[in-house]
């Protein structure tokens, strides 16, 4: 399951996406939590932000709990 985030809005108009990648990548290690997120990527002209959730529980294909059969 991998969530979208406009640029704009993840960093808070601090930067947009005409900004080159090495600044984008500096912003987003600053707000992103690694703990939390993967970075996937950038979408739409490098407007969208990619990221992959981490979850520490077992979830399905479509992100809901389940449980560990035996």
């Amino acid at each position: 399951m991998i969530t979208e985030y406009k640029l704009t809005v993840i960093t808070q108009g601090l930067i947009n996406r005409n900004a080159p990648r090495s600044r984008k990548m500096e912003v987003l290690n600053a707000i992103i939590n690694p703990t939390k997120y993967k970075f996937m990527g950038f979408g739409l002209n490098g407007s969208v932000v990619k990221l992959k959730p981490k979850f520490h529980n077992i979830r399905d294909k479509k992100g809901r709990f389940t449980c560990k059969k035996k």
